[in-house]
């Protein structure tokens, strides 16, 4: 099955996201919260896509984005 990794630091939010993306797509999402739990899931798992929050505590910057181009698209630890 298809994965989806979505990071998002607003519990309430991310939950909402998740369960209205569940409800239309059968694929299966894993919630990060953090740029740092972002990594450790792209380690695990491979992911058809990713929707991203760009400011993260732990990556003000959009630093996100680059983390997950590179695991997803080049296939580099992050």
């Amino acid at each position: 099955m298809e994965k989806i990794l979505l990071v998002e630091d607003n519990k309430s939010l991310s939950k909402l996201i998740s369960l209205k993306i569940s409800k239309a797509l059968p694929f299966e999402i894993d919630i990060a919260y953090s740029l740092k739990e972002a990594q450790l899931f792209m380690r695990k798992y491979k992911y058809f896509i990713a929707i991203l929050d760009v400011y993260l505590p732990d990556a003000p910057n959009g630093e996100i984005v680059d983390s997950v181009i590179e695991q997803i698209f080049y296939g580099y630890d992050v």
